[in-house]
């Protein structure tokens, strides 16, 4: 009897182990319409998105997505859910969040119509010029203290889109965004003639990586991080990342 009774205890203990390797705990991330990377309409909400969630899933984690405006995505992230992607690393944002390692490296340049002729090397050269911008984004620390130090105007917008209407108005010559993500915005909003009109300063503004951010606000998200940090490692081991990667060049992630 007590051979089976030790049996018993021992295949429950065992199950009970099993129960908590296997326990899945969600993670709620705020995120804003980023197209191509993140978009609640694209195959996997975007590259960005797979990447992420793809991340979590090897070291057990739910990831949930809550889509909004990227400047509520940012804020919801930081007090009412785990945590917000995709963005930029900066002081401010460090006070806020956590950061994990690069998610994906992106790059901005100045988009203008191509009937306005622009040639600059410094930020000394867009002095006079109308410029439109994101509001909440960060296109880096030089181009942030030309701004607060007021010798570039800036228009700021909520979206893309309105950014571009402004350019063809003529009421910003310039729109700084991510190589992709403006042309995106421009093959979904306007017709194949108005697209044709705009084009990009081959010089870049600013080139960084971008990441996913958990709250300071919970302590324990410092050890999520490092668990989301060890299944990013995995994934890029196993080179689902580069298959990931490679299918968004294709335009794979353009299908739902």
């Amino acid at each position: 009897m007590a051979s089976i009774l030790i049996k018993v205890i021992g295949a429950f203990l065992l199950f009970s182990t099993w129960g908590v390797s296997f326990a899945t705990e969600t993670i709620k991330l705020a995120v804003g319409e980023y197209t191509p990377y993140i978009a609640k309409d694209l195959k996997h909400h975007g590259l960005a998105s797979h990447i992420v969630t793809e991340a979590f899933a090897l070291v057990g984690y739910d990831a949930e997505l809550i889509f909004s405006s990227q400047r509520r995505a940012y804020e919801d992230g930081k007090s009412r859910y785990d945590g917000t992607f995709l963005w930029f690393r900066n002081p401010q944002r460090e006070a806020d969040f956590f950061f994990s390692d690069p998610i994906i490296e992106e790059t901005q340049y100045f988009f203008h119509l191509k009937s306005f002729k622009i040639s600059w090397h410094t930020l000394d050269d867009l002095k006079g010029m109308d410029v439109g911008g994101i509001n909440g984004f960060y296109y880096g620390p030089e181009y942030k203290q030309y701004v607060d130090d007021k010798k570039i105007a800036v228009d700021l917008a909520v979206e893309d889109v309105h950014n571009f209407r402004k350019l063809l108005a003529g009421r910003i010559q310039l729109f700084p965004q991510e190589l992709r993500v403006g042309y995106d915005a421009i093959r979904k909003y306007f017709s194949p003639e108005e697209a044709a009109l705009f084009t990009h300063h081959p010089k870049p503004l600013y080139t960084n990586f971008s990441y996913l951010l958990l709250s300071r606000s919970d302590p324990d998200n410092r050890r999520i991080m490092e668990e989301f940090n060890k299944g990013l490692r995995l994934l890029r081991e196993s080179g689902r990342y580069e298959q990931f990667v490679k299918a968004f060049e294709q335009g794979e992630y353009l299908e739902q």
